[in-house]
């Protein structure tokens, strides 16, 4: 019998794990720079990164667990799925704001600043 199942409760800490991980360093490092490429690159990157070595120690002994494909599976859709949190965050936030501009735009139509 098979005992890495694709559903098992590991694969729900690896995705969590890595939704977080991702969803934290991008706003992390949003803190430092407005680069959307660099923030974007760091935050995929570095929860990637922590599968992989999560992996790696279980394969070297490290931790109590064995090498397992399927974890680095659950890693990376908690990865994408971070990046879509951040990026629907990001369109919600970007609606709220026009909504606000255009409530407030017919007041400022006759006014010209120089």
């Amino acid at each position: 019998m098979e005992t890495d199942l694709w559903w098992a409760a590991d694969k729900a800490e690896h995705f969590v794990a890595c939704w977080i991980v991702t969803f934290v360093l991008y706003a992390a490092v949003g803190k430092w720079t407005k680069l959307e490429q660099l923030k974007v690159g760091l935050a995929v990157g570095g929860s990637l990164t922590v599968g992989l070595l999560k992996e790696v120690g279980d394969h070297l002994g490290w931790w109590s667990g064995n090498w397992s494909h399927k974890d680095l599976v659950a890693d990376g859709l908690g990865c994408a799925s971070g990046m879509a949190t951040v990026l629907a965050l990001k369109i919600l936030k970007r609606k709220r704001k026009s909504k606000a501009e255009t409530k407030y735009t017919p007041v400022l139509r006759g006014i010209q600043i120089e």
